[in-house]
C-alpha cells in the first residue's frame, strides 16, 4: 500500500521536526542533520 502525497509529506515534516533533536548537539553533529533533514523533505513530491 502506497501512500499518499499528503501522508507522505506529514512523515517528512514529522522526521524533521526541530524538537525531537537534541539542543545539547554542538555545530558540528546539527550540519549533517540539518543536510539529512533538507535531503528528506527534497524526496517529498509538492503536486501530484
Amino acid at each position: 500500500m502506497q501512500p499518499t502525497p499528503p501522508q507522505r509529506a506529514a512523515a517528512a515534516l514529522g522526521l524533521t521536526r526541530t524538537e525531537c533533536v537534541d539542543p545539547a548537539l554542538g555545530p558540528g553533529s546539527c550540519a549533517p542533520l540539518d543536510v539529512w533533514h533538507a535531503e528528506v523533505l527534497d524526496r517529498v513530491q509538492l503536486a501530484d
